[in-house]
């Protein structure tokens, strides 16, 4: 039986760690106990603890970091697009 493989228990923790979790999840799209199992699992295999965690923070800020070096070249680059066939049409 499926069944037989899990066990429920009920499980306490800061607001803030739970926003942090649901937060994961949700980028993943995938439940908070996949994450939470996830995460558990990894810790088990060397993962630090914490270290989704601070992962994912340096993903969002590199993330953050990209958007905006990356928005005035792309606004550029349509822009030249715009232009070109603009340039095109006329001819």
């Amino acid at each position: 039986m499926e069944e037989d493989r899990y066990i429920r228990i009920t499980l306490r923790m800061p607001k803030d760690t739970h926003g942090l979790l649901a937060h994961a999840a949700e980028a993943k799209s995938h439940s908070m106990n996949a994450e939470i199992v996830a995460r558990l699992e990894a810790s088990f295999k060397g993962g630090a603890p914490g270290a989704g965690a601070l992962a994912d923070d340096w993903l969002q800020k590199l993330e953050a970091l990209l958007d905006r070096k990356l928005e005035p070249i792309l606004q550029k680059a349509q822009l030249q697009q715009t232009q070109t066939r603009q340039s095109a049409e006329k001819s």
